[in-house]
This record gives C-alpha cells, sequence and structure tokens, in this order.
C-alpha cells in the first residue's frame, strides 16, 4: 500500500529573553574635585542572576565634550558597579551607562543621569545641625555640620581644609573663642558617603549657668554657627539622712533618704551606694546599693565593717548629677544571732568561720530590701 503523506502545521512563539535591568543611584549636584558616586550596584539579571554584567559608562560634561580624566568604559564585571569620577569643571554633567550580560543580551536603553557640579567659592551646601539649647551640668555635646538637608553633596568636599569649629562664649565681655578638635565622621547617604564635620564640646570647658554657641570658621571668617545653648544649675542644698549611724554588719537594717533637693528640672532619680574603708569613686561598680530610681528612701542589710562611706547621687531631667556622702560605723556581727543561707554557708565551708572572714565573704552578696 502506499504511503500518504500528511502535513501538520503548528506554531511556535519565540520571545526574546528579557534583557538586565537598570538601576543607578546618583547624587544631583557635587563640587568640583570631590569625589562623585555613581552606583549601579543593585542593577541585576532577571533571567541569569548568577550571571555576570558587564558596564559601560559615557559622560559628557558641560561643553557637550567627553568628560576628562577619567577613562568610563571598562568591561570588568566586578570594578564598575560603583564607579567615582572627580568632576574637573562646573556646570551639568550627563552619565549614562549600558549593560551586557555574558551571554551577549544587553540593556535595551540607556540609564541617563544628571548632576550639577558646583564650584566650593559660589557655594558652600553645608547645614549646621541645632544642639539642644538647655544641657545638664557636667555634660558635654556635638557639634555637627553635614550636607544640607534634601542635598546629597558630601560635607568632606564643601569644607575647606581650614575650616574648624571653635566655641564661643556669649557671657564674656570679650570675644572668648576657645578652638574645638574637628573630626571628619562617614555617614552613609543617597549616593555614597556623606562626610560630616564634628566637633565634641566636653563638659570641661563650659560652666554653670554659661551661655555658649559653636561656631564654623574658615579661616578667621566665620560661616555658621549653632543655635545658643546654655548650662543648666544642677541640683542643689540636698542631703542624705541615715538612720541609725552604726550598727552590726549583716545584722542592722540601715534607712536611707535622699532629702531637701532643689531643681528647676524634674523629676529627680537617686542612687545610693556604700564604700568601704580605703574605697574610692572609681570602684563604684562595686559598691552599687541601688541603681537609679524615683524613690527617695531606701532600706538595706550591709555586709561592710568599719567606717562606711554612704553616698547618695541624684541626677536631674538634664542628666546633670551631683552626690553627698555620709559615714555610718558597723561594728562586726555576732555568731551566735547571725542565721546564714545555704549559699553562704557553702562559701564558708572550707574556710575559717571568724566574724570577719564571715563579713568579708558576705559583703559581695549583700541584700538589699525596700
Amino acid at each position: 500500500q502506499g504511503y500518504a503523506p500528511q502535513i501538520v502545521v503548528f506554531s511556535v512563539e519565540i520571545t526574546l529573553p528579557p534583557p538586565p535591568s537598570i538601576a543607578l543611584a546618583v547624587p544631583t549636584s557635587s563640587l568640583v574635585a570631590c569625589p562623585l558616586v555613581l552606583d549601579a550596584s543593585a542593577s541585576f539579571d532577571p533571567l541569569r542572576p548568577a550571571g555576570s554584567l558587564f558596564f559601560t559608562w559615557t559622560c559628557s560634561g558641560p561643553d557637550g565634550q567627553e568628560c576628562d580624566g577619567i577613562q568610563l568604559g571598562n568591561s570588568d564585571p566586578t570594578a564598575v558597579r560603583l564607579l567615582q569620577f572627580p568632576p574637573t569643571a562646573s556646570g551639568l554633567h550627563s552619565f549614562s551607562m549600558h549593560i551586557i550580560t555574558d551571554d551577549g543580551r544587553s540593556s535595551q536603553a540607556e540609564d541617563v543621569a544628571t548632576v550639577n557640579v558646583v564650584t566650593v567659592s559660589s557655594a558652600w551646601p553645608v547645614a549646621v545641625l541645632p544642639v539642644p539649647e538647655l544641657i545638664g551640668t557636667g555634660r558635654g555635646l556635638t557639634c555637627s555640620a553635614r550636607a544640607a538637608e534634601g542635598d546629597s553633596v558630601p560635607s568632606y568636599c564643601s569644607l575647606p581644609e581650614d575650616a574648624t569649629w571653635v566655641l564661643q562664649d556669649i557671657d564674656a565681655s570679650e570675644e572668648d573663642i576657645k578652638p574645638l578638635q574637628s573630626t571628619i565622621i562617614s555617614i552613609s547617604a543617597i549616593g555614597g558617603i556623606v562626610h560630616s564635620l564634628d566637633a565634641v564640646v566636653p563638659s570641661s570647658m563650659l560652666v554653670v549657668g554659661g551661655s555658649y554657641r559653636c561656631v564654623l570658621r574658615r579661616g578667621e571668617e566665620e560661616r555658621q554657627h549653632t543655635n545658643t545653648f546654655r548650662v543648666g544649675h544642677p541640683p542643689e542644698n540636698g542631703r542624705i539622712i541615715l538612720a541609725p549611724y552604726e550598727g552590726r554588719a549583716l545584722e542592722t537594717r540601715i534607712t536611707l533618704t535622699s532629702y531637701g533637693w532643689a531643681s528647676q528640672h524634674l523629676p529627680l532619680e537617686h542612687q545610693y551606694l556604700a564604700f568601704p574603708h580605703g574605697a574610692s569613686n572609681s570602684d563604684a561598680h562595686r559598691y552599687y546599693l541601688r541603681g537609679w530610681a524615683f524613690q527617695t528612701e531606701f532600706s538595706a542589710i550591709l555586709g561592710h565593717t568599719g567606717r562606711v562611706r554612704i553616698v547618695a547621687r541624684v541626677r536631674d531631667s538634664l542628666g546633670s548629677v551631683v552626690e553627698v556622702e555620709d559615714f555610718v560605723q558597723f561594728a562586726d556581727p555576732q555568731l551566735s544571732d547571725l542565721v546564714l543561707g545555704p549559699g553562704l554557708l557553702t562559701s564558708l565551708s572550707s574556710g575559717p568561720t571568724d566574724a570577719r572572714s564571715i563579713t568579708a565573704v558576705a559583703s559581695a552578696v549583700l541584700i538589699g530590701l525596700e
């Protein structure tokens, strides 16, 4: 029998693979000679996420000609996702980027960004950040100058090398200017890194009740300054009341009261410490009876013997801290009257059990009860 050929008709839809996706982050303005960061690191290939992307950059300057001073075309897939270009002329600069994948697919359209480049002499786009109008005694603050809000011009580039912070005493009868140590701090920002010019004002340069401001200077010329800030008065006229003033370690309950404080910056918090003879404030972390709390009264059973220094610290809402102290005299505990817990008995099981040894061990496990 003969074979009758059959014709089969079918259709195939052929689609092109998706192109790589372009994402370009560029600041809207920059300064001459300031490294301008063009960030294409968010670009990706939706078809082959693990594949390599090759970037080609172009730049035209204010005169329409190719930008000077840098080779923007580059096929290295790792080096050109983040491009740094220091413009050499002021005016509008146009940047474009083209992506090619390692299997030959390319981006459908170039991504174009325009950056306005200005000179330092024509603009000083730096914002001085406000500082608190009132600060506590013994507390410093930081003065900062950054890129103006909404602008990603790095302050490091907009600030000349001779830009520094100084502290001005507003109340002084004659101009009282003290230099401050200025430091450049790096801060993440759109289009790269913004640098903040910071200066720490130490509390040692400030007096209670004084008024000051930080001044940003270029050479001898004042360019900008912070708002005026004042150092508030700390709590005063208070004292600590102890009852009783003598007793026995591990037996006598002592009540401590922080009393009579006057302050314009409420509420007040109180903290208590007990220092054995010979201990200094540098060891304060070892001798806390109670941390910061609003309650003015506190009671505790102490484990120290001899002359014990009791300290009350008071802190206002500005963070100002003052302290007062008094002394109590505590004798060794009587062994016949001492009730030892399991933990303390375990601590003493391998050592002597005279009264002074018990006190030394117990002083590390003081029990303070409200």
